[in-house]
């Protein structure tokens, strides 16, 4: 593996990992994922750029998806867009 730019030989990622380092490449793998999520791709198509299954995906999601609906609840709210809930009785005279 040689960088273009320096044409120097490049270290492997898990030879460039000092030991005790506060990353992991699966703590990476599961950013990516979602980041990805984050970003719109699907499932699928997530599981196939991290060479994982759509059944991990949704695993590593799981977070992801819950901020994203909660972000999109908030915006609802602060923005005013909110609709009345019917009332479930008629009201009595």
């Amino acid at each position: 593996m040689y960088s273009s730019s320096l044409r120097q030989p490049c270290r492997l990622p898990r030879e460039a990992i000092v030991e005790g380092a506060t990353f992991t490449f699966h703590r990476l793998r599961k950013n990516a994922c979602c980041y990805q999520l984050e970003c719109g791709l699907n499932d699928s198509g997530v599981g196939e750029i991290l060479g994982v299954s759509p059944e991990l995906v949704r695993h590593y999601g799981k977070r992801a998806r819950a901020l994203m609906i909660a972000r999109g609840e908030s915006d609802r709210v602060t923005t005013g867009n909110i609709n009345p809930l019917p009332l479930g009785r008629a009201s009595i005279s």
